[in-house]
């Protein structure tokens, strides 16, 4: 009989400077990993203590769901990975970040055993990949002219913002670069605020908005999307099939997260069914390693665009895998998402490879 065990264990992401956006500023952050093994293989996914109260991403408070986990996980072994997310799904209701740590560890150990690359055995591309933009987090505006000049050779830079500087900001960043700017909000503006602002940004060359507005804010989000030919994307508004369809009438794009969606399984549906309703589809990341922003990078053939910065700022002393330089991911043969950690060696000496 097939036995596949999980471990949880706990790490910090830490950044390499603070990084701000309209609700917060962190820089170090507690994460959980998962690991799966059958004995010879093993597969990872990664959690982040990232919006604790809003996702149930307490790390103690995922810790104590390690035994039920287990108990599916030895139930449901060499079940297809889209099969056994229905079961973790009934099992974790409620914690998104841990479901996708958990899918994603499922869907690597999967392609492991199979001696594929993730991407392969979805079916899907590793060529004519999008390129990542990069996030210039909220700061002081002279702290973020230094870290714009610093990012020139990425092909898109997405610039945070919800201060009083906003305008401030665009106006500086405009002097300095020609680069397509996106603007990510993070829900941190008044519906007053945005019809003052949208245009002003329309004329500095803004290409997109993400989550302007508050999540609840759906008829002032349409009204908006309405009175502009700037791309209005949702990304805390995008959580779920139930959200998406409600975006699409408020929202030109949306963008899916592994993390929030609760996984690559619900992710799959989460951008088929944005496809269905006409709308372009990206991927972030959150505060995350490279065992995330590899498991993103497989399904990067589907996207229009996508945005996998965090490890520009993670210390990678903490993971690696698939290689992301200057916006440029390499997708290769190795099976699985490839991702492997490197603080925890005897994961690997007492579980496989």
């Amino acid at each position: 009989m097939m036995l596949f065990n999980v471990h949880f264990i706990p790490d910090q992401i830490s950044l390499s400077y603070e990084f701000g956006v309209s609700r917060e500023k962190y820089k170090d952050l507690r994460c959980l990993f998962v690991a799966i093994s059958d004995g010879e293989h093993i597969g990872l996914g990664e959690a982040t203590e990232f919006m604790a109260d809003v996702y149930q991403a307490n790390i103690e408070l995922m810790m104590a769901q390690q035994a039920a986990v287990q108990r599916l996980i030895a139930e449901c072994a060499g079940m297809h990975p889209q099969d056994f997310w229905l079961k973790l799904d009934q099992l974790l209701q409620g914690f998104p970040f841990l479901k996708c740590a958990i899918d994603v560890a499922y869907w690597d150990l999967y392609a492991r055993r199979q001696g594929l690359p993730l991407y392969q055995v979805l079916n899907l591309s590793a060529t004519d990949l999008p390129r990542s933009n990069l996030s210039i987090g909220l700061a002081e505006p002279k702290v973020m002219r230094e870290r714009i000049l610093q990012a020139l050779h990425w092909p898109a830079l997405k610039i945070k913002l919800g201060s009083d500087n906003d305008i401030k900001i665009l106006q500086m960043a405009r002097e300095v670069t020609d680069q397509p700017i996106i603007v990510d909000v993070n829900c941190g503006w008044t519906f007053e605020e945005a019809k003052e602002k949208v245009p002003l940004f329309d004329a500095l060359g803004v290409t997109e908005i993400e989550q302007p507005l508050p999540v609840d804010h759906w008829q002032e989000m349409a009204e908006l999307k309405a009175s502009s030919q700037i791309i209005f994307t949702a990304d805390e508004s995008c959580t779920s099939l139930v959200s998406i369809d409600r975006c699409s009438l408020a929202f030109d794009k949306c963008n899916v997260k592994l993390m929030k969606s609760g996984g690559i399984t619900p992710a799959l549906q989460l951008i088929k069914r944005a496809r269905e309703l006409d709308m372009q589809v990206m991927m972030g990341c959150m505060p995350e390693s490279y065992v995330g922003i590899s498991a993103i990078c497989q399904l990067s053939s589907l996207l229009d665009s996508i945005e996998v910065d965090s490890i520009t700022m993670v210390d990678n002393s903490i993971a690696g895998g698939v290689l992301v330089e200057k916006g440029e991911i390499s997708l290769n043969q190795t099976p699985g998402t490839s991702a492997f950690l490197k603080r925890h060696p005897d994961l690997y000496k007492k579980n496989g490879k």
